[in-house]
Formats: structure tokens, sequence, C-alpha cells
């Protein structure tokens, strides 16, 4: 892993996130948000396994975790890995166990460790010439009918990518704001996976290129107008569930986020 990819994630990705208990505007905003929209469909796919698995308490490795997910502890034992002390610290308060780890190296787990791997927003993160290995460990350390779930940044031909390119946008706001050092097309993700697992799923999301707070990085009146919590909001809510709905009409080549699941 090069050093590069280290100084993005140190310290990032920290926030412990937590939609258990919300009120009545944040639970609408969680349902309908462009940030949240994907993490519902991941829980959605993860609850119809578990409710249909005879593993009641499973084993969950949440790879790359962050500061962590409420959510997905309150579905079995969960350990934590992240490259980040400062993620850590905070996915230490709900997970059963962390460890802080480089992903690109091998992972400190036994052989079929775990019932379900999970992944959300990590596999973009890792460098092309990492991810055969990080695939590799993933279905190492998953046992065997394991589940995995993932979350998958892709890069995507759609009509707006397509018009931040000619802009000169689309690796700033993209690639460099978040770090997506390793995108590859929909295509080519999905065949990493078919090439290791016998069963693989996937469903195509929106993308998450075009957030307010990403657009006010390079626009002043959206950074002026995003400074208020609530108008970035209803600017989300507006305009991305429509701009998604363009994406999922579309061909798999388009999508710039897509789920990927199945068995080992």
């Amino acid at each position: 892993m090069s050093a590069d990819y280290k100084e993005l994630n140190e310290g990032r990705y920290t926030t412990l996130h937590d939609y258990t208990s919300l009120s009545l505007l944040e639970k609408i905003y969680f349902n309908f948000s462009p940030g949240t929209i994907v993490l519902r469909r991941l829980f959605k796919i993860l609850d119809q396994h578990i409710q249909y698995s005879t593993q009641k308490n499973p084993k969950i490795l949440d790879v790359g975790c962050g500061g962590g997910m409420k959510e997905l502890a309150l579905r079995g034992n969960v350990t934590g890995i992240d490259i980040s002390d400062a993620s850590l610290d905070n996915a230490e308060k709900i997970y059963e166990k962390v460890i802080a780890y480089d992903l690109s190296k091998s992972y400190p787990f036994p052989d079929e460790s775990f019932d379900i791997v999970f992944c959300s927003e990590v596999y973009g993160h890792i460098d092309v010439n990492d991810k055969n290995h990080f695939m590799n460990e993933i279905k190492r350390v998953l046992k065997k009918d394991g589940f995995f779930l993932f979350s998958v940044e892709t890069d995507g031909n759609n009509w707006l990518t397509r018009y931040l390119r000619r802009k000169k946008m689309y690796k700033k706001l993209w690639v460099d704001f978040d770090g997506h050092i390793g995108l590859e097309t929909p295509k080519k993700t999905i065949t990493r996976f078919e090439k290791r697992f016998r069963s693989v799923n996937f469903m195509v999301n929106n993308t998450y290129v075009f957030t307010v707070d990403e657009l006010a990085s390079i626009f002043p009146v959206i950074a002026l107008l995003a400074k208020n919590t609530m108008v970035r909001r209803i600017i989300n809510l507006s305009v991305f569930p429509l701009y998604e709905l363009s994406i999922r009409a579309a061909r798999l080549s388009s999508a710039n986020n897509i789920c990927i699941y199945g068995k080992k």
C-alpha cells in the first residue's frame, strides 16, 4: 500500500454511524438522501440473508470499517478492521473487536473465520495493484457458504459524469476529493467477484459524485448555501433522487456505485 493511500485514510472516516434513534425528520432524510439510500439497501439485503440463515448470531467482518455502524453491530458479532486508529477509537464503542491493519496485507485471521464479510465504500480506495490480494483475502477469511456484501464505487459512464469530464471536474470531484484511487468500471468490478465466488448478485445504485458538500468545494455560492444544514439537506433531497433514477434506469455501465453480494 502506498504512503499516499495511508495518508488519505488515516483519520478521515471517523464518524460512528447511528441511525437507530432518529427524529421523524431525520428518518425521512435517512430514507431518501443520497448519502444513506445505499446503506438502506445494504441492510435490507443483509437482513434478508440473516432471516433465512441458520446462523442467528453471525460473526461479521467489517472491512475498512471507519468509525463503525451501529446497525451492523445489532446484527451479529462484529470485528472491524481499518488502517485508521482515529476511526477505530469510535468503532470500538460498538463493535466486539477492532484491529488497526493495512488492508493491502494478509488479514490477521485464520481461514474461514467469518460468516459474513461487509464492506461499504472501501473498494474504490484500494489501489488497482492491490485489488487481487484484497479480494483473495476476503475469500480466504469467509467461511464455506459464507455471505459477502459490498457497496462499491465504480467508474461509471453516465450523462453527468461525461459532462464533468468535459468540464475537467470529474477527477477533482470524484477521484481526488474522496480519494478514489482505484476506480474500475462496473463490469470489471463484477468480474473480479465472479472469478472468486460461486454466487454473485449486483444492484445499480446512485452516485456520490455530486453531493452538495462536494460541489461546494468548487462553487463559492453553493459553499455559502451549504453552511446551513437544512438548506443542504433540502437540495440533496430535491435533486439527487431524480439523478439516481436516471442512473438506475440506464445500463450497468452508467453506475458510479453498485451493491455486490453473494456466497463463497
